[in-house]
């Protein structure tokens, strides 16, 4: 064996290695993930469908927040909003959620980080 075929048989060895080691992080990636939305069942409100995955669960915890807040508003509160919600955490607020939720539309990445 000559040295070019060592050095292609190492290069070939490692980026073997290099895609399973790939594939099973992408793996146990899927798994926590999965783990995560079981032990919080509001993780899969069909409002949350087009952003699950690209938001961060904090933030989806945080908008569940807003989402029971909506819930419990009266369509006369929102003339109240400060917006002051959505300034600091930069998330959808309730009256936005509100608005969602009574024509049955669901979160969009825009709705995410909208300032």
């Amino acid at each position: 064996m000559d040295i070019e075929t060592k050095n292609i048989d190492l290069l070939y060895t490692w980026d073997a290695i290099n895609r399973v080691v790939s594939n099973q992080i992408r793996a146990i990636d899927h798994q926590q993930k999965a783990q995560c939305i079981a032990k919080k069942r509001h993780y899969l409100y069909p409002i949350f469908d087009l952003v699950r995955g690209y938001v961060s669960f904090a933030s989806m915890d945080l908008v569940d927040k807003q989402i029971q807040l909506a819930k419990a508003i009266r369509n006369t509160d929102i003339s109240t909003c400060s917006g002051q919600f959505t300034k600091s955490h930069r998330l959808p607020y309730k009256h936005k959620i509100r608005q969602k939720l009574n024509i049955a539309q669901v979160l969009q990445l825009i709705d995410f980080d909208s300032l």
